[in-house]
């Protein structure tokens, strides 16, 4: 019981890690896309 209980929360730490990482990227590409484009057009 104890064992799968460890199990279970590690599985939700690197879930939880995993979706962080992935709405992160989702907001910031967005973001460096806009950036960038603004840099070349001042070039």
């Amino acid at each position: 019981m104890f064992i799968s209980a460890l199990i279970l929360l590690l599985v939700t730490v690197l879930f939880n890690d995993i979706a962080v990482g992935l709405v992160l990227a989702i907001v910031s590409l967005p973001r460096s896309n806009y950036f960038s484009k603004k840099v070349y057009t001042k070039k």
